[in-house]
Protein backbone atom coordinates (compact mmCIF):
# COMPACT_ATOMS: atom_id res chain seq x y z
CA UNK A 1 0.00 0.00 0.00
CA UNK A 2 1.14 3.16 -0.91
CA UNK A 3 0.32 6.69 0.93
CA UNK A 4 -1.23 9.26 -1.68
CA UNK A 5 -0.94 12.37 0.32
CA UNK A 6 -0.47 13.41 3.91
CA UNK A 7 -1.65 16.30 6.00
CA UNK A 8 -2.80 17.50 9.04
CA UNK A 9 -6.33 15.92 11.10
CA UNK A 10 -7.78 17.50 13.78
CA UNK A 11 -9.92 16.06 16.24
CA UNK A 12 -11.78 17.91 19.20
CA UNK A 13 -8.85 15.98 21.56
CA UNK A 14 -6.01 17.17 19.49
CA UNK A 15 -4.23 17.89 15.96
CA UNK A 16 -2.10 14.97 14.18
CA UNK A 17 0.59 16.44 11.93
CA UNK A 18 2.08 14.82 9.23
CA UNK A 19 -0.81 12.07 8.62
CA UNK A 20 -0.64 9.40 5.90
CA UNK A 21 -3.55 9.02 3.61
CA UNK A 22 -3.82 5.40 2.49
CA UNK A 23 -7.20 4.89 0.83
CA UNK A 24 -7.13 1.16 0.76
CA UNK A 25 -6.69 0.72 4.84
CA UNK A 26 -10.13 -0.55 6.53
CA UNK A 27 -8.72 1.35 9.46
CA UNK A 28 -7.55 4.09 10.92
CA UNK A 29 -4.20 3.80 12.54
CA UNK A 30 -2.19 5.38 15.32
CA UNK A 31 1.77 4.97 15.93
CA UNK A 32 2.50 4.60 19.67
CA UNK A 33 6.16 5.75 18.74
CA UNK A 34 4.83 8.45 16.94
CA UNK A 35 2.43 9.58 20.06
CA UNK A 36 5.36 9.27 22.56
CA UNK A 37 8.07 11.11 19.54
CA UNK A 38 5.25 13.85 19.80
CA UNK A 39 5.52 14.34 23.50
CA UNK A 40 2.44 11.85 24.05
CA UNK A 41 2.18 8.76 26.80
CA UNK A 42 0.56 5.76 26.30
CA UNK A 43 -0.46 3.32 28.98
CA UNK A 44 -1.69 -0.40 28.48
CA UNK A 45 -3.21 -1.91 31.45
CA UNK A 46 -5.36 -4.98 30.81
CA UNK A 47 -7.96 -5.00 28.23
CA UNK A 48 -7.74 -0.74 27.84
CA UNK A 49 -4.92 2.18 26.57
CA UNK A 50 -5.02 5.33 27.98
CA UNK A 51 -3.27 8.12 25.57
CA UNK A 52 -2.12 11.21 27.65
CA UNK A 53 -0.23 14.46 26.59
CA UNK A 54 0.92 16.78 29.47
CA UNK A 55 -1.02 14.60 32.44
CA UNK A 56 -4.15 14.97 30.29
CA UNK A 57 -6.02 12.05 29.18
CA UNK A 58 -6.65 12.49 25.49
CA UNK A 59 -8.26 9.49 25.01
CA UNK A 60 -8.67 5.95 25.92
CA UNK A 61 -9.89 2.43 24.24
CA UNK A 62 -9.70 -1.09 24.32
CA UNK A 63 -8.38 -4.08 22.94
CA UNK A 64 -10.50 -5.96 20.36
CA UNK A 65 -10.62 -9.56 19.65
CA UNK A 66 -8.26 -9.48 17.06
CA UNK A 67 -5.71 -7.49 19.75
CA UNK A 68 -5.26 -3.96 18.31
CA UNK A 69 -6.29 -1.29 20.60
CA UNK A 70 -9.28 0.56 19.18
CA UNK A 71 -10.27 4.27 20.24
CA UNK A 72 -13.23 6.45 19.38
CA UNK A 73 -12.37 9.91 17.71
CA UNK A 74 -14.30 12.63 16.55
CA UNK A 75 -17.76 13.03 16.83
CA UNK A 76 -18.75 10.19 14.82
CA UNK A 77 -18.87 6.80 17.32
CA UNK A 78 -18.79 4.67 14.35
CA UNK A 79 -15.02 6.00 13.52
CA UNK A 80 -12.71 3.67 15.49
CA UNK A 81 -8.71 4.10 15.46
CA UNK A 82 -6.34 1.39 15.85
CA UNK A 83 -3.14 1.87 17.92
CA UNK A 84 -0.05 0.50 16.25
CA UNK A 85 2.92 -0.90 17.91
CA UNK A 86 6.29 -1.44 16.01
CA UNK A 87 6.64 -5.06 16.77
CA UNK A 88 5.42 -8.59 15.13
CA UNK A 89 4.23 -10.46 18.28
CA UNK A 90 3.80 -14.05 16.63
CA UNK A 91 2.78 -15.66 13.74
CA UNK A 92 -0.50 -16.32 15.12
CA UNK A 93 -1.47 -13.23 16.47
CA UNK A 94 -0.86 -11.95 13.19
CA UNK A 95 -2.62 -14.65 11.18
CA UNK A 96 -5.37 -13.75 13.41
CA UNK A 97 -5.37 -9.62 12.93
CA UNK A 98 -5.05 -10.56 9.12
CA UNK A 99 -8.47 -12.19 9.22
CA UNK A 100 -6.62 -15.82 9.01
CA UNK A 101 -4.84 -15.14 6.12
CA UNK A 102 -3.23 -18.32 5.12
CA UNK A 103 0.17 -18.78 6.65
CA UNK A 104 1.76 -19.30 3.02
CA UNK A 105 0.28 -16.22 2.29
CA UNK A 106 1.57 -14.81 5.23
CA UNK A 107 5.28 -15.42 4.76
CA UNK A 108 4.95 -14.68 0.74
Amino acid sequence: MSANSIGVVETKECIFHDVLYIPELSKNLLSVSAITKNGGEVKFFGNKVEVRKSGTKIFEGVKNESGLYCVSMGKNEDEITALAENFIDDVDTWHRRLGHLGYQNMKN
